[in-house]
Protein backbone atom coordinates (compact mmCIF):
# COMPACT_ATOMS: atom_id res chain seq x y z
CA UNK A 1 0.00 0.00 0.00
CA UNK A 2 2.98 2.49 0.28
CA UNK A 3 2.30 2.77 -3.61
CA UNK A 4 -1.12 4.47 -2.97
CA UNK A 5 0.57 6.87 -0.33
CA UNK A 6 3.27 8.25 -2.91
CA UNK A 7 0.39 8.43 -5.42
CA UNK A 8 -2.03 10.51 -3.43
CA UNK A 9 1.35 12.53 -1.75
CA UNK A 10 2.19 13.05 -6.29
CA UNK A 11 -1.23 13.85 -7.16
CA UNK A 12 -1.54 16.22 -4.33
CA UNK A 13 1.38 17.93 -4.67
CA UNK A 14 0.42 18.32 -8.39
CA UNK A 15 -2.91 19.95 -7.51
CA UNK A 16 -1.29 22.39 -5.31
CA UNK A 17 0.48 23.68 -8.44
CA UNK A 18 -2.55 23.96 -10.55
CA UNK A 19 -5.04 26.76 -10.27
CA UNK A 20 -8.35 24.73 -9.94
CA UNK A 21 -10.25 24.43 -7.26
CA UNK A 22 -11.53 20.73 -9.02
CA UNK A 23 -11.32 18.31 -6.30
CA UNK A 24 -8.62 15.29 -6.65
CA UNK A 25 -10.10 11.36 -6.08
CA UNK A 26 -6.65 10.37 -4.70
CA UNK A 27 -6.12 6.68 -4.01
CA UNK A 28 -9.90 6.16 -5.33
CA UNK A 29 -8.96 4.98 -8.84
CA UNK A 30 -5.98 2.50 -7.48
CA UNK A 31 -8.64 1.47 -5.42
CA UNK A 32 -11.57 0.90 -7.03
CA UNK A 33 -9.67 -1.40 -9.39
CA UNK A 34 -8.54 -2.94 -6.37
CA UNK A 35 -12.06 -3.58 -5.47
CA UNK A 36 -13.14 -4.51 -8.55
CA UNK A 37 -10.61 -7.68 -8.44
CA UNK A 38 -11.88 -8.46 -5.15
CA UNK A 39 -16.18 -8.35 -5.45
CA UNK A 40 -16.35 -9.02 -9.14
CA UNK A 41 -19.34 -6.40 -8.52
CA UNK A 42 -19.00 -3.96 -10.94
CA UNK A 43 -21.97 -1.80 -10.29
CA UNK A 44 -21.19 -2.05 -6.92
CA UNK A 45 -17.77 0.07 -7.34
CA UNK A 46 -19.14 2.35 -9.87
CA UNK A 47 -21.96 3.42 -7.73
CA UNK A 48 -18.72 3.92 -5.29
CA UNK A 49 -17.37 5.45 -7.42
CA UNK A 50 -19.56 7.50 -8.28
CA UNK A 51 -20.14 8.77 -4.12
CA UNK A 52 -16.94 9.77 -3.95
CA UNK A 53 -16.41 12.54 -7.39
CA UNK A 54 -19.78 13.59 -6.09
CA UNK A 55 -19.37 14.12 -2.61
CA UNK A 56 -15.52 14.89 -3.38
CA UNK A 57 -14.09 12.55 -0.60
CA UNK A 58 -10.97 12.80 0.83
CA UNK A 59 -10.28 9.21 2.18
CA UNK A 60 -6.75 7.52 2.59
CA UNK A 61 -7.71 4.28 1.43
CA UNK A 62 -4.63 2.81 1.84
CA UNK A 63 -5.79 2.51 5.62
CA UNK A 64 -8.46 -0.27 4.44
CA UNK A 65 -6.38 -3.49 4.09
CA UNK A 66 -7.26 -7.07 3.89
CA UNK A 67 -10.63 -7.14 2.31
CA UNK A 68 -11.55 -10.31 0.80
CA UNK A 69 -14.67 -11.48 -1.18
CA UNK A 70 -17.18 -11.69 1.95
CA UNK A 71 -16.60 -8.44 3.34
CA UNK A 72 -19.40 -5.90 3.36
CA UNK A 73 -18.79 -1.84 2.87
CA UNK A 74 -21.20 -0.07 4.22
CA UNK A 75 -21.62 3.57 3.97
CA UNK A 76 -23.50 6.38 5.80
CA UNK A 77 -23.94 10.28 5.72
CA UNK A 78 -22.58 12.27 8.14
CA UNK A 79 -25.80 12.02 10.26
CA UNK A 80 -25.15 7.80 10.60
CA UNK A 81 -27.94 6.75 7.68
CA UNK A 82 -26.74 4.18 5.51
CA UNK A 83 -27.15 5.28 2.02
CA UNK A 84 -25.21 2.49 0.21
CA UNK A 85 -24.09 -1.29 0.87
CA UNK A 86 -22.98 -3.71 -1.54
CA UNK A 87 -24.87 -6.29 -3.04
CA UNK A 88 -22.75 -9.33 -0.69
CA UNK A 89 -24.37 -7.31 2.50
CA UNK A 90 -27.57 -9.68 2.41
CA UNK A 91 -25.79 -13.03 2.66
CA UNK A 92 -24.14 -11.73 6.05
CA UNK A 93 -27.49 -9.72 7.02
CA UNK A 94 -30.59 -11.34 5.13
CA UNK A 95 -31.27 -7.75 4.16
CA UNK A 96 -31.37 -6.73 0.60
CA UNK A 97 -29.52 -3.33 0.42
CA UNK A 98 -32.71 -1.47 -0.90
CA UNK A 99 -34.11 -2.54 2.86
CA UNK A 100 -30.94 -0.78 4.33
CA UNK A 101 -31.20 2.17 2.74
CA UNK A 102 -32.58 5.66 4.95
CA UNK A 103 -31.91 3.55 8.06
CA UNK A 104 -29.54 3.44 10.77
CA UNK A 105 -27.06 0.86 11.48
CA UNK A 106 -28.95 0.29 14.81
CA UNK A 107 -31.15 -1.74 12.81
CA UNK A 108 -29.04 -4.71 13.59
CA UNK A 109 -28.84 -4.21 17.32
CA UNK A 110 -30.13 -6.46 19.87
CA UNK A 111 -30.78 -7.62 23.10
CA UNK A 112 -26.73 -9.36 23.35
CA UNK A 113 -25.56 -6.07 21.60
CA UNK A 114 -22.97 -4.76 23.93
CA UNK A 115 -23.90 -1.75 25.58
CA UNK A 116 -20.18 -0.57 25.85
CA UNK A 117 -19.37 -1.47 22.51
CA UNK A 118 -22.25 0.22 21.23
CA UNK A 119 -20.90 3.32 23.53
CA UNK A 120 -17.85 3.16 22.14
CA UNK A 121 -18.90 3.21 18.47
CA UNK A 122 -21.16 6.35 19.33
CA UNK A 123 -18.03 8.15 20.81
CA UNK A 124 -16.28 7.44 18.24
CA UNK A 125 -18.45 8.24 15.54
CA UNK A 126 -19.09 11.92 17.32
CA UNK A 127 -15.60 12.71 17.06
CA UNK A 128 -15.19 11.44 13.50
CA UNK A 129 -12.68 9.11 14.61
CA UNK A 130 -11.87 5.76 12.73
CA UNK A 131 -13.02 2.86 15.07
CA UNK A 132 -12.47 -1.17 15.16
CA UNK A 133 -14.17 -3.64 16.76
CA UNK A 134 -16.74 -7.01 17.00
CA UNK A 135 -20.34 -6.16 18.03
CA UNK A 136 -23.35 -8.49 18.06
CA UNK A 137 -25.29 -8.11 15.55
CA UNK A 138 -28.24 -9.79 14.36
CA UNK A 139 -29.56 -10.72 10.72
CA UNK A 140 -33.49 -10.53 9.53
CA UNK A 141 -34.28 -13.65 10.50
CA UNK A 142 -33.38 -12.68 14.00
CA UNK A 143 -30.05 -14.83 14.19
CA UNK A 144 -27.13 -13.31 16.01
CA UNK A 145 -23.89 -13.13 14.23
CA UNK A 146 -20.33 -11.03 15.54
CA UNK A 147 -19.58 -8.32 13.29
CA UNK A 148 -16.17 -7.15 12.65
CA UNK A 149 -16.42 -3.97 12.03
CA UNK A 150 -13.59 -1.31 10.11
CA UNK A 151 -15.11 2.11 10.50
CA UNK A 152 -13.24 5.48 9.07
CA UNK A 153 -15.04 8.84 8.84
CA UNK A 154 -14.71 10.23 5.33
CA UNK A 155 -14.09 14.21 4.49
CA UNK A 156 -13.87 16.23 2.30
CA UNK A 157 -11.71 18.33 0.44
CA UNK A 158 -12.64 21.29 2.26
CA UNK A 159 -11.85 18.80 5.58
CA UNK A 160 -15.62 18.57 6.62
CA UNK A 161 -16.98 15.69 7.32
CA UNK A 162 -18.98 13.95 4.85
CA UNK A 163 -19.77 10.39 5.20
CA UNK A 164 -18.54 7.22 7.02
CA UNK A 165 -17.34 4.08 5.29
CA UNK A 166 -17.43 0.38 7.01
CA UNK A 167 -16.21 -2.58 5.85
CA UNK A 168 -17.08 -5.47 7.81
CA UNK A 169 -17.16 -9.08 8.15
CA UNK A 170 -19.13 -12.26 9.81
CA UNK A 171 -16.13 -12.97 12.18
Amino acid sequence: MKELRTYDESIARFGASQRTVRPLLLSWDLFSMHLQKVFGNTADVRQLASMAQQHHWNFNFETVRDLSYDTVIVVTDAQVNIVFATQNVTGMTGYEPSEMIGKSPKMFQGQATSKTTTKTIRSAISNAQPFETTVVNYRKDGTPYDCAIRSYPIFDVKGRLSHFIAFENAA
